[in-house]
């Protein structure tokens, strides 16, 4: 359930894969570890009883005999659950005096167990037996050279052990939950610094200049790391506001000569004094440099989000027809046909109506441009789940491969609009346009075929939140 909330590859993703594995590791470690253990004591536990046992029958040797042993041995045996103990006497050389219990071969005792050297001397080894189940065997050597054999099966030790892993199993699932939301927490705070510096530099990225991180209550690095950013941030903002300062003052001095210039080719114009045409002429350089600064300020204005959207109610289909109803006597002095296709419902969203009335009329004029007489235009709108999308579209001569990439860029003008008047301007403020209400322009285009300019804005514009 926890990994589902992660992307593969992410960063939360590797964290949470990284801290629920250790945990699950180090769960399996303690369980082996306490496997081990207990194994250990309660082998331990029957190996003491063992030579107690070898104790007992050892006094009674030594005070009554081996035959008082044997009577003993035999006792025991009696007194034994079947299938459980072993009771074994060799002689001097070797061979069986004594018996009982479960059933082992001399040479099965001789084959796990070397012979022993000193009197007194012990040693333990376990039997695995036909039937599965191991034996616990002790071996000592008496006084007369004979040895003793007593055994135990370890079907007790056995019979904990599988109850304690049956256990252990039983809680592995909650052992594993417990390590995926462990990792999910883990993985989740550790990110979320990481994600709110994310969201910050989207907001900034979009415009959003003034949006701040929040402090960060605890972790040194991160609230160093959001006090850098928003430092950077602030600086950023700055730079840009006086950015815009200067280009202001640039345009203001630029536009103060130019409208002298005008008002003197003016003056020559109304006092007859224009023989040759001259002041027509800087009249009309002087109106096509003083739109082209109007229209660079307003690119970089919109690039840095210096001049945001005015927040009004936007009818798409209305902006449609009026940027319809525009150009259709254009197109028709052109005599090309000129389409419009509107949904049955109305579009409306938030935006700033009189810039994407520029940026549709920048498309059309664009396409009506280049379109042959005979030719079409469409323009069509139509809303997605996510996006509203406008689409401008002509059957002209389309635009070279190696151009497409080019086309939106500043002063950028093609080899088929070097004739043609313009200063390359109208396509990257249409993009600029799109970009400060959420969205973008895309380009389809077919050398010999036409060419299609997609227009997408999100359904709801971006919100700015601090």
């Amino acid at each position: 359930m926890f990994w589902k909330l992660a992307k593969p590859r992410s960063l939360k993703f590797r964290i949470n894969l990284l801290v629920s594995g250790l945990f699950i590791l180090s769960s399996f470690l303690v369980f082996l570890s306490v496997d081990i253990t207990l194994s250990k004591i309660l082998t331990n536990r029957k190996d003491a009883e063992l030579r107690d046992d070898v104790v007992e029958f050892y006094e009674h040797f030594r005070s009554l005999g081996r035959s008082s042993m044997i009577q003993d041995l035999h006792e025991e045996l009696a007194s034994s659950e079947p299938g459980k103990d072993y009771f074994g006497l060799t002689d001097g050389n070797g061979q069986f005096v004594f018996q009982g219990g479960i059933q082992v071969s001399l040479q099965a005792l001789n084959h796990i167990f070397p012979p022993l050297q000193s009197i007194g001397s012990s040693r333990m080894e376990t039997l695995g037996l036909p039937n599965g189940k191991n034996l616990r065997l002790i071996a000592y050597l008496l006084p007369d050279k004979s040895v003793l054999y007593l055994g135990k099966t370890t079907d007790d030790i056995s019979e904990i052990l599988e109850e304690y892993r049956e256990t252990f199993s039983r809680i592995a699932i909650l052992v594993l939950i417990g390590a995926l939301l462990a990792g999910w927490v883990v993985g989740s705070r550790a990110v979320s610094g990481i994600n709110r510096v994310a969201e910050a530099a989207r907001q900034i990225g979009q415009g959003h200049f003034e949006y701040r991180i929040l402090p960060f209550p605890n972790g040194a690095e991160l609230a160093e790391l959001s006090t850098s950013f928003n430092h950077m941030a602030h600086r950023v903002q700055s730079l840009l506001g006086e950015l815009e300062e200067v280009s202001g003052n640039v345009a203001h001095d630029l536009r103060s000569p130019l409208t002298r210039i005008r008002g003197i080719a003016e003056s020559a114009i109304r006092e007859e004094a224009d023989e040759n045409g001259w002041a027509g002429s800087v009249v009309e350089e002087c109106d096509r440099m003083i739109g082209m600064i109007g229209t660079m300020l307003d690119i970089a204005r919109l690039n840095t989000g210096l001049m945001g959207p005015e927040e009004t109610a936007v009818s798409f289909s209305r902006l449609l027809e009026n940027v319809h109803d525009l150009f259709r006597s254009v197109a028709d002095d052109k005599d090309i046909e000129f389409q419009l296709a509107l949904p049955g419902d109305e579009i409306v969203r938030t935006g700033d109506e009189r810039r994407l009335q520029r940026m549709m009329a920048n498309l059309v004029d664009n396409a009506l441009k280049f379109t042959p007489p005979g030719g079409l235009v469409s323009l069509a709108l139509d809303k997605q789940p996510e996006f509203i999308r406008i689409v401008v579209t002509d059957n002209g001569p389309g635009i070279p491969t190696q151009e497409q990439k080019l086309i939106f860029r500043r002063f950028y003008r093609g080899e088929q609009s070097r004739s043609t008047p313009g200063s390359g301007l109208g396509l990257t403020l249409a993009q600029a346009i799109a970009r400060s209400h959420g969205g973008d322009i895309s380009l389809v285009s077919t050398p010999g075929s036409g060419s299609r300019f997609v227009v997408s804005l999100p359904v709801e514009p971006p919100l700015a939140t601090t």
